[in-house]
């Protein structure tokens, strides 16, 4: 049976990436929960970075759909951002109505009780979050990375290939532009154009979120500082640690073949 699960705001500030270990599930984010990871942007430390990341990662979704309906993760499952406004009517007097942690209980109450019998857990790293949750006979669990865990072919590589037809590839070689399927691609990610038919014929570019489209990879001298690309991945990676409007890039070898072709790039604009 398919489950709702809740976060709690240290849940995504601890580990960006747990929007992506509730496996097939439903994940609801309470805006309450957002407005606080915005408030912690501009740290210099960890949380700000986890921050910063998981504000990239909902702009990313959001350019599959409106989140407020819900959207297919990746790896599976849906994420969906859910108002908080309405539902402290559910709390008991006790409880404050204006506190985020508090916001966060009233949200998973409102939903076990539109739930029709499908499981609603809240999942919080505050111990006094769970008991609350707990004394409202609502399933709450904290949330553990050592668990979990991702398998290296899961891992975004910041790289996909795309095969269209011969006119995509000749259009796209003579305009720099290609415009993707809606959702199909990620921020800075790198595109290989190949050939349907089977053709050689191919070609390079990169995602441009803010455009929509995909843009050709800007011409580089044959060696930088002495260095030359020898890959698809090398190429990758100069074109993006060139690009001086991204400040933060991260790179890290992969186990590939002999001719070096196991490289994952992972490429974001940071704000």
């Amino acid at each position: 049976m398919k489950k709702i699960y809740v976060l709690d705001t240290n849940v995504l500030l601890h580990d960006p990436n747990a929007i992506y270990s509730f496996e097939d599930n439903e994940i609801v984010i309470p805006l309450t929960v957002i407005e606080e990871v915005d408030g912690q942007k501009r740290r210099q430390d960890e949380v700000g970075r986890h921050a910063r990341l998981i504000a990239h990662y909902f702009d990313e979704l959001r350019a599959k759909g409106k989140l407020s309906e819900g959207v297919e993760l990746k790896y599976g499952g849906t994420l969906r951002v859910e108002l908080t406004h309405e539902s402290t009517a559910q709390l008991p007097e006790d409880l404050d109505p204006r506190k985020p942690d508090n916001q966060v209980i009233a949200l998973t109450l409102q939903l076990k009780a539109e739930s029709d019998g499908t499981p609603v857990i809240l999942v919080s790293k505050d111990i006094n979050v769970r008991v609350k949750a707990d004394a409202l006979n609502l399933q709450a669990q904290d949330y553990e990375t050592d668990k979990m865990v991702l398998k290296e072919e899961d891992l975004y590589d910041g790289m996909t290939t795309l095969t269209v037809t011969p006119d995509d590839i000749e259009n796209f070689t003579k305009t720099n532009l290609y415009q993707p399927s809606n959702g199909q691609l990620y921020f800075n990610q790198f595109v290989h154009f190949k050939s349907v038919n089977g053709a050689k014929s191919s070609a390079l570019g990169r995602f441009d979120a803010a455009a929509g489209q995909v843009v050709g990879l800007a011409a580089i001298k044959k060696e930088i500082w002495g260095i030359q690309p020898k890959n698809l991945g090398q190429r990758f990676a100069f074109d993006i640690l060139l690009d001086e409007r991204i400040p933060f890039v991260t790179a890290r070898h992969a186990p590939g073949d002999s001719h070096g072709q196991g490289r994952r790039l992972s490429s974001r604009r940071q704000g």
